[in-house]
């Protein structure tokens, strides 16, 4: 699989090494330990994931050296909520909490959650985002190019453009889309064109789909497309970013380029969304559909093309989103406000 994140380096960072003991992600032990005996830090903030094996030992050395030692992560498992009376590894999460001397978490709903177990004073949000700063810039450009002659230079045809960003994947469930497009059709006075960015497993089973229902024409397979710039003008050209399964940082992507959104709304069975589901409001900066039955998602976004007005008022709202919110500097922030707490205030008492 190929990650779309880049990995940032700089001449003040120094690269650890790393042991993986499973299949996840986070079931690594982190030998960072040479580092910190030599760097001799005064803060170290370390990724809040329970498979890490490493995690108490740096706990365990934050006390014996001095340092102080910020946890930071969703704090808890979004699929299955947070339980530590009941279970386990949701014991170990608040017991790493309550001693650490202050936790970062993504968003609002996880900081309300922990503050049932914490005190709030050590709970700091830093909104998970990506380089606003710069795709702002793009879009921008772009603007300025207009979106009716963007969409000529792309190619784009006349009718109402949808934008799948993201891995092809189960989970996102894509096919939901093509499901849907007959009903959707009928719904609207232009045609609907479907464009996939992005590759994974399900694009084959996705582009079959589409030659059975025979909406090849209608329907764009761009690939996996890592440049910025690129994304942006796929983006700032389509009328809706339509992802029916788990949402995550394409939400800030699109937002960046005033594309709302429209998902799904998160229930018992799914789709568990990351913490930037936040920034979807329902109404305002995209749609959240309540009924998983067939024909919402497509009653859903008709109504959205076919209101010009409710078109215009979320591409403001997402403009205020975006600077106020989901912004770099606001994770920035967040991350600061959390280091002068540990140094300006006694570790508040558990």
């Amino acid at each position: 699989m190929r990650s779309t994140v880049a990995q940032a380096t700089a001449p003040y960072a120094h690269a650890v090494g790393l042991w993986r003991y499973g299949a996840k992600d986070t079931q690594v032990f982190i030998g960072c330990f040479w580092a910190i005996l030599k760097l001799k830090p005064d803060v170290v903030i370390h990724e809040f994931a329970v498979g890490i094996l490493s995690l108490p030992m740096v706990l365990a050395l934050a006390r014996i050296m001095g340092f102080k030692f910020i946890l930071h992560g969703h704090g808890y498992d979004r699929r299955k909520g947070f339980d530590p009376g009941n279970r386990l590894l949701d014991k170990y999460r608040l017991w790493l909490i309550r001693k650490a001397d202050a936790i970062i978490v993504y968003g609002k709903c996880d900081a309300e959650t922990l503050k049932e177990h914490t005190s709030s004073a050590r709970i700091f949000v830093a909104p998970n985002t990506i380089d606003t700063p710069r795709l702002i810039a793009i879009r921008t450009q772009l603007e300025r190019e207009g979106r009716t002659s963007l969409r000529r230079r792309l190619g784009f045809e006349s009718g109402y453009h949808l934008i799948f960003l993201g891995r092809l994947l189960e989970e996102k469930h894509p096919e939901m889309i093509l499901e849907e497009f007959e009903s959707l059709s009928k719904r609207v006075d232009k045609p609907v064109h479907i464009h996939f960015v992005g590759d994974g497993p399900m694009e084959e089973a996705l582009r079959n789909t589409s030659m059975m229902l025979s909406t090849e024409r209608n329907v764009h397979f761009h690939g996996g497309i890592y440049d910025g710039k690129k994304t942006g003008e796929l983006l700032y050209a389509s009328d809706l970013m339509v992802v029916p399964g788990y949402l995550g940082l394409s939400i800030n992507h699109a937002f960046c380029f005033d594309c709302p959104v429209i998902t799904f709304a998160q229930g018992e069975q799914g789709p568990f969304h990351s913490p930037e589901i936040e920034y979807l409001i329902d109404g305002e900066t995209g749609i959240l559909v309540k009924r998983r039955t067939r024909g919402s998602l497509a009653e859903a976004i008709a109504s959205f093309l076919v209101d010009n007005e409710s078109r215009q008022l979320m591409a403001k709202n997402i403009r205020r989103l975006v600077a106020d919110e989901c912004s770099k500097e606001r994770m920035v922030d967040g991350i600061l406000s959390a280091i002068r707490f540990v140094f300006n205030s006694d570790r508040l008492a558990m």
